[in-house]
Formats: structure tokens, sequence, C-alpha cells
């Protein structure tokens, strides 16, 4: 879920781009939409050049780091020559490609091809995120939003998806692909102990785009167990890691599995569980 700060219309101003631009203070990030620049097809989202340039003028003197988020509809934007920073995204599942490019006058067709770390849907997991405009004053919560993913028994479809939602099948993550089991049932299960002796198979599956910090066992709130992630790296040049272990409740438990992935700047993103794992006593 990416929010806009602010969406570019015909008559935006200066002081309607400095509105939305000005929240990014103290950590924040302010996402700008602009869905073409000049965008003819679409006159009613339309940007004319010199008024995007004046746009980046104030970004320029105002800021030290620039993002410009642009819609997923084909779009034109003209730049004027120099020296330009070009970071493709799309979603979790692919690494983001970044290039140093010098526009000029004249130059030759760019093509930007990302490469593919992880197919979830092969894996029978969907993944439900969204493109929402919220009131400016809840970005600093909605930026922190995650993307939630299912694991569907069925063939994909709407009402599918939320049921499996419903009984537990999923996790949430800001960038890691946790999957995780007890025995053959997957997460939202419930067990009932019928022998005090008996333990309890688990396993955890993750893949990640940059390597994992830690995977931990949550049991009832607390930090269970700890375990160090390997880091094998895969043939996309992803990183995955496998737990299995042993669990033998003392008693009604609730489980559930995370994980931490560290990246540049001293920044991490995370996947947890969706619903616990339930042993009732």
């Amino acid at each position: 879920m990416i929010p806009s700060a602010g969406d570019a219309r015909p008559d935006w101003t200066l002081d309607d781009f400095k509105q939305a631009a000005d929240q990014a203070r103290a950590g924040r990030i302010a996402v700008l939409q602009f869905h073409g620049v000049p965008d003819r097809e679409h006159p009613w989202v339309h940007t004319r050049p010199e008024r995007f340039e004046e746009f980046m003028r104030y970004l320029h003197t105002n800021a030290t780091e620039m993002h410009t988020t642009l819609s997923a509809h084909p779009f034109q934007i003209e730049l004027s020559p120099g020296q330009y920073t070009f970071t493709i995204e799309r979603g979790k599942e692919f690494f983001a490609e970044t290039r140093e490019i010098m526009v000029e006058r004249g130059m030759a067709k760019l093509t930007f091809r990302l490469r593919r770390w992880i197919n979830m849907r092969q894996l029978g997991w969907y993944c439900g995120d969204t493109h929402n405009h919220r009131d400016p004053a809840e970005l600093p919560n909605v930026m922190l939003a995650e993307d939630v993913n299912v694991q569907l028994d069925e063939p994909f479809s709407y009402h599918a998806w939320m049921r499996g939602l419903a009984t537990g099948r999923s996790f949430v993550t800001t960038g890691p692909m946790l999957m995780a089991k007890a025995g053959d049932r997957w997460p939202g299960a419930t067990f009932q102990v019928t022998n005090e002796l008996q333990d309890y198979w688990l396993d955890c599956t993750v893949r990640s785009e940059q390597p994992l910090e830690s995977i931990e066992l949550i049991v009832n709130g607390a930090v269970g167990r700890r375990f160090e992630p390997k880091n094998r790296k895969t043939d996309s040049g992803a990183f995955e890691n496998e737990v299995s272990t042993r669990f033998k409740p003392e008693g009604t438990s609730w489980l559930a599995w995370r994980c931490f992935e560290q990246r540049p700047g001293d920044q991490f993103r995370f996947a947890h569980t969706g619903l616990p794992i339930s042993i009732d006593t």
C-alpha cells in the first residue's frame, strides 16, 4: 500500500505542491504522484512540463533527496537534459533496478528489465495490496502498512482469498516471504491435545531479497526460541532459510513466527504469520 501525499492535477499550483512535499519531515516520506507530464490522453490528470519543472526546482533547492511516483498506466514525462538517477520497482517480488542516466536530446530508447526473485502465486500465495488516497494527516501511520499474503487451497477468487484470510492462512510482510506450518497445517489451525506427551513438528521457510538477521518462534506472546539464519543463496539471487523444530506444549499455547531482514541505512523489513497456531490442552 503506497498512499499519495499529493496527486497532481491540471490546476495544481506551487503552493499545492509545497503543501504535499513539505510533509516529508522528521524521517517521514511524502509520495508525490504525477499521471503524465504531459498526459494529453487524460487531460483531467495532466501536468504541464513547465509547471513540473517549477515543482522540481523547488525540490532541488529545498531537499537533498527527491522521489517522484507515477501511475502504473502508460505515461510520458519530459525531462530537461542532465544527469538523473532512475530507480524502478515493482512490488516485493522483484529486485529493484537503479541506473545513473545522462539525459540528452535525441538519445536512444532505454529499456529496464526487472528480475523476479520469487513468484508467490506459483507457491499458492496471493497478495492483497491496494492503491489508496488518504488524508495527508493519516500518512505517517498508513506508510507503515504491509502486504497481506494468503495461502489458497482452491482457485483464486475474491471470496476464496477472503476465506483464506478469515481462517488465518496468511502472513503480513514488508519484505520477506514467510511460510510456516505445524505438521501439515497452516497458521490459523487449532490442535486439540489428547495426549499430554505429544509434541508437534514445526516448519518455517523464509525467502528474502536480502539476508535475514533473525527468525523467531513466538510462544504466548513472547520470543520462545530464536534461530540463527543460514541465508542460503538461491538461483534467483535471493536468500532462503529453513527451520524445523519440535514443540511440546506445557499447557494451552498459541504459536507464531516472525523474521527480520536487515537493510542498508540501518533499516529493516519484517514478516509475521497471521492468526496463530493454537494448541488447546
